[in-house]
């Protein structure tokens, strides 16, 4: 299970998600109050080694993107905007496509989109993401299980309901920003305790297929 902590606006609080072995950290360039500058995202960049570096955009142009991807030596750019297929063939970096999930979400639209990874999060009129708010994973599911790409889930997750989320979702990732917040601001111990909660819930869950297998000889 991979762990994306975004809104990443400190070189402390990249340090916090590093040494416990996040998976992924956003940084937000798009119009946010998490939103950071890519001189002070390059800086955060230049010192962190072992997790991979987003940036997420929102229908801003492609040649600028890849700008600051460029200066800012990202791994990923994620796209939260409404960027089209042609759009994202002007990316030259790994993309993860977000959208939003409302009933009438249709997974047939995501085929058509040649993208590494895609993100879901929850859909609010008026608001591109960040909401707090989770979208129905239980009504969700089966749509979702038709992806062909890996997925991230995002919108309203914490520690208190990752669990849950990832029972009904099972999905290869979990996005987090608010979650891991105090009074918006990011709180190093919420973090930590996010990290240490999917670890654990994975372990559980890789326990549990174990035994299994092994109860049908296949270990």
């Amino acid at each position: 299970m991979l762990v994306k902590i975004c809104g990443i606006q400190s070189l402390e609080i990249a340090k916090v998600v590093e040494e416990n072995k996040a998976d992924l950290m956003g940084f937000i360039f798009a119009d946010s109050r998490r939103y950071i500058n890519p001189i002070a995202a390059a800086k955060i960049s230049a010192e962190i080694k072992s997790v991979a570096k987003v940036g997420v955009f929102m229908n801003e142009e492609p040649a600028r993107v890849n700008e600051i991807a460029d200066f800012c030596h990202l791994d990923y750019v994620q796209l939260h905007g409404d960027e089209t297929i042609e759009y994202c063939k002007k990316i030259k970096y790994p993309i993860i496509k977000a959208f939003r999930y409302k009933e009438d979400f249709d997974p047939k639209i995501l085929y058509q989109y040649s993208v590494d990874m895609i993100l879901i999060d929850t859909y609010q009129a008026g608001s591109a993401g960040g909401t707090g708010r989770c979208f129905d994973w239980k009504t969700a599911k089966e749509k979702l299980s038709k992806l062909h790409l890996p997925v991230f889930i995002a919108g309203g997750i914490s520690k208190m309901n990752v669990g849950e989320m990832i029972n009904v979702l099972n999905p290869a990732g979990v996005d987090v920003s608010g979650g891991v917040e105090s009074n918006g601001i990011k709180s190093k111990g919420k973090i930590i305790d996010f990290i240490k909660r999917v670890h654990e819930l994975e372990r559980r869950v890789k326990n549990v297929r174990c035994n299994c297998r092994k109860e049908k000889n296949y270990c």
